[in-house]
């Protein structure tokens, strides 16, 4: 929801006041659900529609996805909020994996002075693409 207010403050640019304070009255008006889940040792905010970079499920390279370690569900304006303990139970956030690939290799150089010795190792590191389809809970 963050992102969608800036948007509007860079769109609305040269209009008048009326017309942004009609705008941003339509972005809170409609709150969107957000949800805190864990996947891979990380954890990620994510609210509907939103599309996210996570890492490599083994099992998992198309289709839809649950997510069901859900730490935080509730509204973006700071309503209906539920925390988890540690998750909330019966809470789901479901979503639809949009590519599967490896990200840029990473160089990583090991120089030892004295004697010149160098070794460069390069790592790549897998990662899903998923589009955040609903958050239940």
């Amino acid at each position: 929801m963050p992102y969608l207010v800036n948007l509007v403050n860079l769109l609305t640019v040269g209009l008048d006041w009326p017309i942004i304070g009609a705008l941003k009255i339509l972005l809170n008006k409609y709150p969107m659900k957000i949800a805190v889940i864990q996947t891979g040792g990380k954890q990620y905010q994510v609210c509907e529609g939103q599309t996210i970079q996570i890492e490599t499920i083994p099992e998992l390279t198309e289709g839809a996805v649950n997510f069901d370690q859900v730490l935080l569900v509730g509204e973006d304006d700071g309503t209906d909020v539920k925390v988890g303990a540690p998750t909330v139970a019966g809470a789901t956030v479901t979503g639809t994996i949009m590519e599967a690939g490896r990200t840029r290799k990473v160089r990583v150089l090991k120089y030892k002075p004295k004697t010149r010795e160098n070794t460069v190792h390069g790592h790549r590191q897998n990662y899903l693409k998923v589009k955040i389809e609903s958050i239940k809970g």
